[in-house]
């Protein structure tokens, strides 16, 4: 008998939960893995992001030419460059901006672009200012 209470005990849930035939069930689909292309065809859930200079799709961390790192200590975020072919462009991507910096040699150890960017070449590695002041700097 305790059986039988059992079963009838799941049916009357089972029921009970059903959707009723005006009830519309809703389904939250999940975008496809991949389907985050951007313009240029990155997926940026998988760590791509155009690059200017390399004409392709990377992931910055491994196809960088220099690390940077921000002078605020709070700041966990590193800043990569990418340089051209003849280094006569350098491709800085800073993690609080949208698109990559596009910055153009003035001479051998110096680069700069509008809006107050500057990276160049020190003794010790190289550096990244904005307005003259030092805010990405290399280990």
């Amino acid at each position: 008998m305790n059986r039988f209470v059992n079963i009838l005990m799941l049916a009357a849930i089972t029921v009970a939960c059903a959707p009723k035939n005006n009830q519309k069930q809703t389904s939250t689909k999940m975008p496809m893995p991949g389907s985050d292309r951007d313009e240029h065809g990155c997926i940026g859930s998988a760590g791509y992001t155009w690059s200017v200079t390399k004409k392709k799709c990377v992931r910055v961390w491994e196809d960088l030419d220099l690390k940077l790192l921000p002078t605020d200590t709070k700041d966990a975020t590193f800043s990569a460059v990418i340089f051209s072919g003849q280094k006569d462009t350098a491709e800085v991507f800073v993690p609080s901006l949208r698109q990559s910096l596009l910055l153009k040699a003035s001479d051998k150890d110096t680069w700069s672009g509008g809006n107050g960017w500057k990276l160049s070449k020190t003794a010790n590695g190289a550096q990244l200012l904005k307005d003259n002041a030092i805010i990405y700097k290399s280990e």
